[in-house]
């Protein structure tokens, strides 16, 4: 009876252990990998209107921070960042990926370009999953 009892002690720690390091493992490698890939990159138009969901992902932060949206009409912005891939009543949305993950897949955000409905003009940009 102390024997399998032990066994079975013995069984359940080494899958615990086998499982705690492949969680370890698991988390190090998509940690590591959101790091280097998202590095932020200051906005370039240009580059912008050529890249990636990823590559854009690199620039929204730099693109909102320096505000270089607020105050554009609605054909300025899109010149600026090429087409939307969505577009709603006064809003302009662009799929960007920040680097976020869920279980190892990417999590798309969306940069949302909002535009005034008196004025025209763009008055908020950010980014929301």
């Amino acid at each position: 009876m102390f024997r399998r009892i032990a066994r079975v002690l013995l069984l359940t720690s080494a899958v615990a252990v086998t499982a705690a390091v492949a969680v370890v493992v698991a988390l190090s490698i998509d940690a590591r990998y959101v790091v280097e890939s998202f590095s932020p990159v200051q906005f370039d138009a240009e580059a912008w209107r050529a890249a990636d969901e990823r590559s854009r992902g690199s620039m929204v932060r730099d693109l909102i921070k320096r505000g270089l949206l607020i105050g554009r009409s609605r054909q300025d912005a899109i010149a600026l960042l090429g087409p939307p891939d969505h577009e709603r009543e006064r809003k302009l949305l662009y799929t960007v990926d920040i680097g976020q993950r869920f279980a190892s897949t990417p999590w798309p955000y969306m940069l949302h370009v909002n535009i005034d409905a008196e004025t025209g003009l763009v008055t908020q940009a950010f980014y929301v999953d």
